[in-house]
């Protein structure tokens, strides 16, 4: 399972990369998701609980996939 996140006001990583990234991953099981207001601290700009909730809710949904 992969899960990229992507601060769309990240001026250290273009946004094009993340895309590039997903798009290359040969796994099916794979989400991207992106923060409008977010830079490339995202854990330290406006979405930083957004950004760990995302992250705690696919942790957990993985975990329950598994038998």
């Amino acid at each position: 399972p992969m899960l990229i996140l992507q601060g769309q006001c990240d001026d250290s990583v273009k946004k094009i990369s993340s895309r590039r990234i997903y798009d290359t991953i040969s796994s099916t099981d794979k989400q991207m998701v992106a923060y409008p207001q977010s830079g490339h601290c995202m854990f330290h700009d406006k979405e930083a609980q957004k950004a760990v909730a995302d992250i705690l809710a696919f942790i957990h949904a993985k975990a329950e996939e598994r038998p």
